[in-house]
């Protein structure tokens, strides 16, 4: 646990993990996903395209119909 005056560091302390088993998989940062015409994708996060959808919810053998909100 750190105190007021030292930084997290464990929190920040990231070992990779090493396996004779296995190859490392490298996963590139990527800064923006931009389509072919260089039109940003995934802007909004996929819980916001929910937003006002008519869904069905299923409680013991009974179905009801109700509406995403915030």
């Amino acid at each position: 646990m750190a105190t007021e005056t030292e930084p997290d560091s464990e929190l920040n302390d990231f070992d990779k993990y090493e396996d004779d088993d296995e190859i490392a998989q490298v996963i590139p940062d990527i800064e923006d996903m931009v389509d072919a015409n260089g039109k940003l994708l995934n802007q909004h996060p996929t819980y916001n395209q929910i937003i006002n959808a008519e869904v069905s919810l299923q409680l013991g053998y009974d179905m009801s119909i109700g509406k995403v909100t915030k």
